[in-house]
């Protein structure tokens, strides 16, 4: 369970500083803080993380007592760095940089109130209407540094992230090397509800085209005979067809236009009176209503 929180505490990581000493066996030191929530008078259950630098991934080191209080000691002479708060149901968080307050081998981080903060929902959906799947969802807000709360879609193109803050974002969906920017939005939240836990709006993208992957391979079983494979996917995005069609070339000489695709996004191409040397061989996929247009790389291929 708390490797799982441990792999949310990443994305909740706001301004890290390096701490500006080296691991140390002798003496031992101390790190310890409090933690308040917001609108209640206690900060119980909270997990704690220390933050060494920007490359390795936050510890967990304590969970929060009734009071909201916690403490580790250990080797490491802590003068700066980052403490990170998660409470288990992911409702609150903190945000800013955490500075320490020095007393002999004791380093004191500043008391910090988590805010209420709320869940995200939504879907991604292609131009059609059909769902998308591991895009990647990323929240920011508009002004100031802060986290980045992310999550991946799933199979049903659904997507949560929590808990994100009060005010202006501005949202990203990842696909690929392709990247979406939307301008900065302010979202309602509603109150907290029987649960304790305040929602945001359901925030739906959609008309979002998926990118796709080329392979491209030949043979040459007789003479000046080639036979080409082609495959076109978007699975990796839950479609199971690209739709579309390929122009395929041989060098700058179209070859083979608007090849049409199986249902699967594949093709098997026949070529003959080929020339007796090594031909290059690439593509153009058109795109269609839900995948984007793709060039392949060139594959030589050696015509007896």
């Amino acid at each position: 369970m708390r490797a799982a929180i441990t792999a949310c505490v990443t994305a909740l990581i706001l301004g890290v500083v390096a701490p500006s000493a080296a691991m140390a066996t002798d003496p031992v030191y101390t790190a310890y803080g409090r933690v308040f929530l917001e609108g209640t008078p206690s900060g119980r259950g909270i997990d704690v993380y220390l933050q060494e630098d920007d490359y390795t991934a936050p510890v967990y080191v304590d969970t929060t007592d009734s009071q909201g209080m916690w403490s580790v000691t250990g080797g490491h002479e802590v003068m700066s760095g980052e403490v990170i708060y998660v409470d288990s149901a992911h409702q609150y968080l903190s945000t800013g940089t955490f500075r320490w307050s020095t007393y002999g081998n004791s380093r004191e981080a500043e008391t910090v109130t988590m805010q209420l903060g709320a869940a995200i929902t939504g879907r991604v959906l292609a131009p059609s209407g059909r769902p998308l799947k591991n895009v990647k969802v990323a929240y920011q807000p508009q002004f100031g540094d802060g986290a980045t709360w992310q999550d991946r879609t799933t199979s049903d193109g659904g997507y949560l992230v929590a808990p994100v803050a009060q005010g202006p974002v501005i949202a990203n969906l990842t696909l690929g090397t392709t990247v979406h920017e939307y301008e900065p939005a302010y979202l309602p939240f509603s109150e907290p509800g029987p649960d304790g836990v305040a929602r945001a709006v359901d925030q739906d993208f959609t008309g979002i085209k998926a990118p796709v992957t080329i392979s491209l391979t030949g043979t040459s079983p007789s003479k000046g005979r080639a036979i080409l494979n082609v495959s076109v996917s978007a699975a990796t995005y839950g479609l199971p067809g690209p739709g579309g069609k390929v122009t395929i070339y041989d060098s700058t000489r179209v070859v083979k236009r608007n090849l049409p695709l199986s249902s699967t996004g594949k093709a098997t191409v026949s070529l003959t009176g080929l020339g007796r040397r090594s031909h290059s061989f690439w593509l153009k996929f058109s795109g269609a209503t839900d995948t984007l247009p793709k060039t392949s790389y060139k594959r030589n291929v050696a015509v007896k």
